[in-house]
């Protein structure tokens, strides 16, 4: 509307629009806590048709940056402490008008992957062998032994779920038994890593020997011949050969 020095007036009118702006709406779903991990984005966008753009920090991996609803890849976390990434959704009216956008963002926290580790008072000894395990994973992220849990495993049976473990091993063949060790240590988010050892436990030595002969007249001589003995060259070291009396023994 305007106005003449004379006091004249005119006035005109133009239509103004106002063009309805995306509402960005996205989900990711439940936290998976432990690399790796893939989350599948669940995209609610709403008002108006839209094109789309997501962004995250490195080192996530996203699959087809401009779908609707793209996966979204998180490696193992192999740092001290948690890693927090930021999901960007950019939302834009796709009739190409500009300034017609909306963004929304989500965290996800990715947890450390902790370092199971121990230590065995023995890793080898005759039978029957005693080892203490002294248990020093660590659940990384700042965080204490005692937020973690535990599951030893000796061969292929699980044995245990304590911190530290004692266990006697023993081996009644003639040749040397190794036992595996292992330990699943998992974190108080559910992270988990693995460490295996090994026990060797010697067996006791095995006096066995037969002769051809038992008795004969005097003199009687007793040799290599006549006397044959069972080596079993991994339980035996040295040999020491005595004769008793029969009233001495």
């Amino acid at each position: 509307m305007g106005y003449s020095v004379d006091g004249c007036l005119h006035d005109t009118i133009r239509p103004i629009t106002v063009l309805r702006r995306p509402k960005a709406v996205f989900a990711t779903g439940a936290n998976i806590n432990c690399g790796p991990a893939l989350y599948t984005m669940n995209n609610t966008t709403s008002n108006v048709v839209s094109s789309y753009l997501w962004t995250t920090n490195l080192p996530s991996t996203i699959i087809t940056d401009t779908s609707v609803n793209p996966k979204i890849t998180f490696p193992v976390n192999n740092t001290p402490n948690a890693i927090n990434y930021t999901i960007l959704l950019t939302a834009t009216r796709n009739d190409g008008t500009k300034g017609c956008i909306d963004t929304t963002s989500r965290n996800i926290i990715v947890y450390p992957k902790p370092s199971a580790l121990f230590t065995p008072s023995k890793d080898s000894g005759c039978t029957p062998l005693l080892v203490n395990f002294t248990n020093t994973s660590d659940p990384k992220n700042g965080e204490s032994i005692n937020s973690m849990s535990f599951i030893w495993k000796v061969g292929a049976s699980i044995i245990d779920t304590f911190r530290d473990q004692i266990r006697t091993f023993t081996n009644s063949g003639t040749n040397d038994s190794i036992t595996f060790i292992q330990l699943i240590a998992t974190s108080k988010w559910g992270c988990r890593d693995t460490i295996k050892d090994t026990v060797t436990v010697f067996p006791l030595p095995k006096a066995d020997f037969f002769s051809t002969n038992y008795s004969s007249c005097a003199p009687f001589y007793l040799n290599s011949s006549k006397i044959n003995i069972n080596t079993y060259p991994n339980a035996n070291h040295s040999y020491q050969w005595q004769i008793f009396d029969k009233g001495e023994h």
